[in-house]
């Protein structure tokens, strides 16, 4: 290995690292009793009927320290904490502390679970369907808490090294392995407790053409074909087609890495779950994307243990230290972090409503893990970073625009073509066939309405005869309680014995919305729809009480991102790099990669050839050498016709 130049920051770590194998010592509170709220205890009638019960001067029937312990453990949204009291050694009480799980899905898990393992005497109890991520933190703190696992330490603030990389998820995960299989000291620093960003709640496709398993299948792939696909599926003047190339020659290689080096088994390729490849090349988990991102991590683990990187959780970075033009690390709280390289991995915006709304959507609700705010893209926007196709950002449709103080998305509807229902802007004007819809019509009908509303419009007669209810969130349990529960707010759900009464209340342009159920009124009578085609359920709006749900739509990936070139290196409008900086993941734009189209697959593929190749880049920057990519094949310049 070549000796690194003067102005590389190699990390003080390995000493830091010991740290690492420190264990937190949870202190017994002096508190009695736990507070009221969110509380769990074993009832006084099972006390008395447990005959293991010991009396006070007793032997310790449990196995546990007697006292109050607390821990926390990272779940859909944030730290779950949870705090637990032993008497006698036994489990007496639990309480979920203050957190920002997902109403009716992460807090199914908080109210099930303490009762659950109070009852087993143990956390080793089964995850609540549905709410799996909520249920492994608060099962996870329990056992901190009990003593029976240690909690992840924190290292010393170790200030510099070869390489940072901002952001913890899988393109970050990604990047620092790579950077310290190249030979580099690490520092990996997230904002968050837990690692694996939103992949951990993806599903689990990945691409990649000319693979060992479609080898094994006996299908004939190239990066021609792949990149055709991308241009296709995509739009090649959409896209920037020197990443794409670069991108087709890579990815194969890095899924039969993902198979070898990493153990995740992935399925037999297919065609995945959006517009069809001209070659099967999409491949799934089991499991989902928390499975690369747990492969991921056990990965990192290693470099950890051998003093290559060191993790810095909770610690999130906020501004790039800049030099002379040259970009020498990174500022999170109060300390200054320093390397020759930094990474940008930080993921989307998906969960920053002013970024949302200065691109894409007026109102907007989201699904993305709260943990996508931005931070990427305020820190290369503040070294003068170009952004490439931030117009675009694809969403699903009908969230209710609820009264509740967060953005997340927390009831939706059934937009599947409901019970004969309409769908009107705020003007009252339809937006499509409410029945016949493809999914880019009804995606386009939620983007393009005015100020991004959508009001879903139906009688009296459709609700008592509905098989199911409208809001999803009720359809799982049987009944209508969410909907009155927000009519009776008046807020987002409305009603009116006339048009004129609904329109008023719901914000609607009164005439608007008469002469559009007027003239539908008259393709019902008629049996044909002469604005949309509609065919099914042309029931007639004519009834003594009628509905609007005003909904919007709602983001899970964003689609725009920071430009780059080839390399990985942050580009400015001039098409100038930004010395000593570079981005992938999430951050640099499906869109900049796939054009304006859903690809299966090119998401998580996104997160592993952009996390290897920044990797490279910023360890041969860094190393002041150029890095030898052993088991790659040389990449081709010439981009195809």
């Amino acid at each position: 290995m070549k000796k690194r130049k003067s102005n590389a920051r190699p990390g003080r770590i390995r000493a830091a690292l010991m740290a690492l194998m420190l264990l937190f010592t949870l202190s017994a509170c002096s508190q009695d009793t736990l507070p009221s709220s969110e509380t769990v205890a074993i009832p006084s009638s099972q006390q008395a009927d447990d005959k293991t019960a010991p009396a006070t001067d007793a032997e310790p029937s449990g196995p546990y320290t007697d006292g109050l312990a607390t821990a926390s453990a990272y779940g859909m949204n944030g730290e779950v904490p949870v705090t637990v009291r032993v008497e006698n050694g036994r489990i007496v009480e639990i309480k979920i502390g203050e957190n920002t799980e997902t109403e009716q899905i992460g807090t199914k898990a908080i109210a099930a679970l303490p009762e659950a393992v109070i009852e087993a005497q143990s956390p080793d109890v089964d995850t609540v369907s549905g709410a799996t991520v909520t249920s492994k933190a608060i099962l996870k703190a329990l056992r901190i808490a009990l003593g029976l696992e240690n909690a992840e330490a924190q290292a010393p603030a170790a200030t510099s090294a070869d390489v940072i990389v901002v952001g913890a998820g899988l393109s970050g995960l990604v990047t620092a392995s790579r950077a310290a299989e190249l030979g580099a000291e690490v520092l990996l620093l997230e904002q968050s407790g837990a690692t694996g960003g939103s992949s951990r709640y993806a599903g689990g496709y990945v691409s990649g053409a000319c693979t060992k398993l479609q080898e094994a299948a006996g299908i004939k792939d190239s990066p021609e074909l792949a990149y055709e696909d991308l241009g296709r599926i995509g739009g090649f003047e959409n896209l920037n087609t020197a990443l794409a190339w670069t991108h087709v020659q890579r990815a194969g290689e890095l899924v039969d890495w993902i198979t070898d080096c990493l153990g995740v088994s992935l399925s037999e390729p297919g065609y995945g779950a959006y517009t069809p490849t001209n070659v099967a090349r999409v491949y799934e988990t089991k499991t989902g994307g928390i499975a690369f991102a747990d492969a991921a991590r056990a990965l990192l683990d290693r470099y950890i243990e051998e003093g290559n990187v060191t993790l810095l959780l909770n610690t999130k970075a906020t501004e790039l230290v800049v030099e002379n033009g040259v970009v020498t690390g990174v500022i999170a709280g109060d300390t200054t972090y320093q390397a020759a390289s930094v990474v940008l991995a930080t993921g989307g915006y998906g969960y920053n409503e002013e970024w949302v709304s200065r691109y894409n959507f007026a109102h907007s609700r989201t699904s993305a893990p709260s943990t996508a705010i931005g931070t990427g893209y305020d820190m290369a926007e503040s070294v003068g970073a170009a952004f490439r196709n931030m117009e675009y950002l694809p969403a699903y449709a009908g969230a209710l625009d609820t009264d509740e103080d967060t953005y997340s998305l927390t009831v939706s509807a059934d937009v599947s073509g409901w019970e004969g229902s309409l769908w009107v802007d705020i003007n009252g004007k339809r937006l499509a066939d409410e029945i016949g819809f493809t999914v880019a019509e009804r995606q386009h009908a939620w983007e393009d309405a005015e100020e991004n509303y959508v009001f879903i419009l139906f009688t009296q007669e459709m609700k008592d005869s509905a098989e199911t209810p409208l809001l999803n969130v009720d359809a799982q349990a049987g009944g209508w309680d969410r909907f009155e529960t927000e009519l009776s707010k008046g807020y987002c759900v409305f009603s009116g014995s006339t048009i004129e009464e609904l329109a008023a209340r719901a914000g609607i342009e009164p005439q608007g919305l008469s002469d559009t159920l007027a003239a539908y009124n008259s393709y019902a009578e008629a049996g044909e729809d002469l604005q949309f085609g509609r065919t099914e359920n042309l029931i007639p709006f004519e009834s003594e009480q009628y509905y609007a749900v005003r909904t919007v739509p709602y983001i899970l990936l964003t689609k725009g991102g920071v430009e780059i070139d080839t390399t990985a290196a942050v580009l400015r409008e001039d098409g100038s790099a930004v010395e000593g900086l570079y981005a992938c993941g999430e951050l640099i734009g499906g869109a900049n990669l796939g054009g304006y189209g859903s690809h299966g697959g090119l998401a998580h593929a996104t997160c592993f050839v952009w996390g290897t190749i920044a990797a490279e880049s910023a360890v041969s920057r860094a190393m002041g050498q150029e890095m030898h990519v052993a088991g790659y094949s040389p990449l081709r310049d010439t981009i195809p016709e």
